[in-house]
């Protein structure tokens, strides 16, 4: 692979990697170091690898590297999209082939390389410590520096084992392809597994001896033996129980970080309509879907699945030992699985209704909670109190029923397992009298017997777990197999600048579940650097037509599109990037106030967030407060709303969508200042507003009525007036 760096003059690329420096360390929501050798060489590797990849995306991508090493570097490229592998060199032994990549040699461990490329049999390379660009003969002394090299290659998610198109051809959901990761931990795993069942069988085998030739013939000749041995063997099954623990404890951990971060990640980055649609509740679990997976590795009930293949070693042991005895745990199996599977249905049913009923609950409790003043003051509370105690009288009986149920499959299971000990007890006295088996035999039979049951016993008791496995490893499959905007994007088109000419074709937007549409119908076509007023009364759709445009929602019927683009074949979320967006309740996140503000033009400088607060009014409110985390501030609605309308200025964007504003801020500066910016606006940028006032009414260029239940009409200023006139 030839970098683009190693052919442009070493002053190009030096002033490309400054510039890219810059763009990187400026950003308000980042702190770290700098411009430090680490992020000169993240962007030198950026540049070599992928010289069109936007800012934008390489800030997304950045993690931690403040810290200043290999791992934050690594990290910020894995969310780039890149495999790293390391290998300990030196430079002048790196094949040409592999390059580019990054070099940390032994003596300089805080100055890491680039090494562009070979060129005539010398090494192109960026030197963090120098910060410049030159060859390097493969001869030098310093190209002989031993240290780490690590190589960077793109890979195509389609290819991996988790991509649907890697899994439609295997016929395995995503949990399980992403299991298979671990497949050399797990074949680790049982190993031990079965070297700890062969040394675990060395208790019964003392016990059986010292029946039978210590105790029987009353000779202590070889007890010190046995015992030294047997105590070796517990010390080896101490040992290999411990390596097994930590083995499951790293899958664990690691499965743990993998699901919970990519089932957040997926829910991020699915379409906002379909995660609009499901409730908080639904949300929330959803994102703790994975936690009785995670608990299911480190459980009893897992390493009981783990013993399962290796009790034909004990059955084998005990068929050695006691002959025809054996047929007592083989029959006893056979009992444990019919139970397991009778029992499996019935609270299989019972648990998916204790499930809906669980999700209404505590759906209707956070319901409850975002709507209690209407509650109160419709005096709706007693009707409340009421449905809420049908809810958890639903939901307390199948929670009994189901705890019932597998109470009844514990106390089968334990009542198999001393029938077992009663049948090996009485049928074992037989064979002894018969002279068929020993004494010290039956005793480690005995021992035997548990051993093999154990497994069968717990699974029988973890029933209901299970079930709550299985449900929740296929609610992560059904989610992971929806499709993300990222994935969507792939095959989208995305463009680098809008115009931010709009059209609306026949568009009809309507809600799930809903009988009439929120948007029936509108048509409009607003040239780029226009202004069009949205108004209409309360619910009529217009913060849903600002959605529309914003690509948040998908028309049922019709189409938006932007610079002749439907925007559903764009790229939704650089589509986003490049719209500002004016909601009536803004969010603001964890951060400072100065993050917050500056959340959709991360390369602000501290003059454009100061003029964007004077804009919105908000600047003797904030200036002192900037640095102040969200939790400090004290955000008052008008502050809230100001705050929202610097955003937008500091983004300056090409569309700006303005819900409705409140009067009171309409009627001061912030409003005045507002209408000024419009009509500044006028040929440079297109905005979208909420209106009802008259005077941004006339500031519009195109006007849309939306009525609840009846077709949305649109036109020019002087013709929409006129008929707003005779509707009102």
């Amino acid at each position: 692979m030839t970098s683009t760096l190693s052919t442009a003059s070493p002053d190009a690329a030096r002033i490309s990697i400054d510039i890219l420096m810059d763009l990187m360390s400026k950003p308000a929501w980042r702190t770290g170091d700098g411009r430090g050798p680490w992020l000169a060489c993240l962007a030198a590797m950026v540049l070599a690898l992928d010289p069109a990849c936007k800012a934008r995306r390489l800030l997304d991508s950045m993690t931690a590297v403040e810290g200043g090493d290999l791992t934050g570097l690594r990290s910020t490229m894995a969310q780039l999209g890149y495999f790293s592998e390391t290998l300990d060199t030196s430079m002048r032994d790196i094949d040409g082939r592999l390059l580019p990549c990054l070099f940390t040699a032994d003596a300089r461990p805080d100055a890491p390389y680039v090494i562009f490329a070979q060129k005539d049999g010398d090494l192109m390379i960026y030197d963090s410590q120098r910060h410049d660009i030159r060859p390097l003969p493969r001869r030098d002394a310093e190209a002989a520096l031993q240290g780490t090299a690590c190589f960077f290659k793109a890979y195509d998610p389609h290819l991996q084992t988790t991509s649907r198109f890697m899994r439609s051809a295997v016929k395995r959901g995503w949990f399980s392809a992403l299991v298979g990761r671990f497949s050399v931990s797990f074949w680790q795993v049982l190993v031990t597994c079965l070297a700890l069942n062969i040394f675990a069988l060395a208790p019964p085998i003392f016990i059986m001896m010292v029946y039978d030739r210590v105790i029987s013939p009353y000779d202590l000749s070889s007890l010190a033996m046995l015992t030294v041995g047997v105590s070796m063997a517990l010390v080896a099954e101490w040992a290999l129980r411990d390596i097994r623990s930590e083995g499951l404890a790293w899958m664990t951990a690691r499965l743990d970080n993998l699901v919970g971060g990519r089932i957040f990640s997926h829910l991020i980055g699915l379409s906002p309509a379909l995660i609009e649609r499901a409730s908080v509740a639904a949300q929330v679990a959803r994102i703790r879907t994975f936690e009785s997976v995670r608990d299911f590795f480190s459980s009893a009930v897992f390493l009981s699945f783990l013993e399962i293949p290796f009790v034909v070693i004990a059955v084998g042991v005990m068929w050695a030992v006691a002959g025809p005895l054996v047929l007592v745990p083989v029959c006893m199996v056979g009992a444990y699985a019919a139970l397991f599977f009778a029992m499996q249905a019935r609270i299989r049913r019972v648990m998916r209704l204790a499930a809906k009923a669980t999700s209404a609950r505590q759906q209707f409790i956070i319901e409850s909670h975002e709507r209690l003043r209407s509650i109160r003051v419709n005096g709706l509370g007693k009707a409340w109190e009421d449905k809420f105690d049908t809810l958890t009288g639903r939901d307390a009986v199948l929670g009994f029923r189901l705890s019932f149920l597998g109470t009844v499959a514990e106390t089968l299971a334990h009542a198999l397992t001393v029938l077992s000990a009663v049948l090996t007890i009485g049928f074992g006295v037989g064979l002894i009298w018969a002279g068929s088996i020993t004494t010290g035999a039956l005793v480690a039979s005995m021992i035997l017997v548990w051993r093999i049951l154990l497994p069968f016993y717990s699974l029988c008791t973890m029933i209901p777990r299970l079930e709550q496995l299985r449900s929740s490893i296929e609610q992560v499959n059904s989610l992971m197999d929806i499709e993300s905007e990222a994935e969507l994007a792939q095959t989208a088109a995305s463009l680098n600048a809008l115009r931010g000419h709009i059209v609306i074709d026949s568009a009809t937007l309507r809600y799930e579940n809903a009988v009439s549409p929120a948007i029936d119908s509108l048509m409009f076509d607003l040239p780029p650097g226009r202004m069009a007023a949205v108004t209409g009364r309360n619910g009529s759709g217009k913060s849903s037509l600002l959605k529309l445009v914003k690509g948040l929602y998908r028309p049922e019927s019709g189409a938006v599109r932007i610079d002749g683009y439907d925007i559903r074949q764009m790229d939704a979320a650089e589509l986003r990037r490049q719209i500002a967006y004016v909601p009536q309740k803004p969010d603001f996140f964890p951060g400072t106030l100065r993050e917050n503000i500056a959340i959709g033009n991360p390369f602000a400088s501290e003059t454009d967030i100061e003029n964007a607060l004077l804009l919105a009014d908000a600047w003797e409110d904030c200036r002192a407060q900037l640095d102040k985390t969200i939790a400090e501030v004290h955000m008052t609605p008008s502050l809230a709303a100001r705050l929202s309308l610097a955003r937008a200025y500091l983004q300056n964007a090409a569309v700006v969508l303005i819900d409705e504003m409140p009067n009171t801020l309409m009627n001061g500066t912030a409003g005045e200042n507002l209408r000024t910016y419009i009509r500044q606006s006028h040929g440079k940028r297109t905005i979208i507003a909420v209106a009802h006032r008259g005077d941004l009414l006339a500031l519009a260029d195109v006007i849309i009525h939306l009525r609840r239940g009846a077709k949305a009409a649109a036109g020019n200023r002087e013709d929409m007036l006129r008929h707003l006139r005779e509707a009102a």
